[in-house]
């Protein structure tokens, strides 16, 4: 899932999303607190929008 996140932070033009059933509060980096919001996948996506 790690990977996943790298790839969101380095996308410039469009992120696509072919899940239809993926949880947006759903952590990509481990290790992770309670509080670690931003490796949240809705906090990864936020930033590149």
């Amino acid at each position: 899932m790690e990977a996943v996140a790298k790839a969101i932070l380095a996308a410039r033009e469009e992120i696509l999303i072919a899940c239809w059933l993926i949880s947006p509060e759903v952590k990509l980096v481990r290790p992770y607190d309670d509080d670690d919001g931003p490796m949240r996948l809705v906090s990864l996506l936020n930033k590149r929008a």
